[in-house]
């Protein structure tokens, strides 16, 4: 097998690990090294999510933010790509957030 075979992994695999996504419009604000920037996290995982920004985000990929919400608390995220005003992020503490996205969703979505 070629070495680019081995480097590339098949759709499907990537796609089996995505966690399922719940499309939002959570208000929030975006903190990386002191510097805020308000923002609208567009869709939400118990991993990760996108988040649509007020202004162009001059972070990288692999720097770390925090997340300030009313309905989340606030988040530590790893950056995993950027798209100019658009940001796609992971969690740090997978299972404390994953609670507080639980949490979340309890609250805003299951009451009647």
């Amino acid at each position: 097998m070629a070495l680019a075979q081995l480097a590339i992994p098949s759709a499907s695999s990537a796609e089996s690990r995505r966690a399922p996504r719940t499309r939002t419009r959570i208000n929030i604000v975006v903190d990386l090294k002191g510097r805020a920037d308000n923002g609208t996290i567009r869709d939400l995982s118990e991993s990760g999510m996108c988040i649509d920004l007020e202004h162009t985000f001059f972070g990288s990929p692999g720097c770390m933010i925090t997340i300030i919400s009313k309905e989340l608390g606030n988040l530590d995220a790893v950056v995993r790509w950027v798209g100019n005003r658009r940001i796609g992020v992971s969690f740090v503490s997978s299972s404390a957030a994953a609670a507080q996205v639980r949490a979340y969703h309890r609250f805003y979505h299951t009451r009647k």
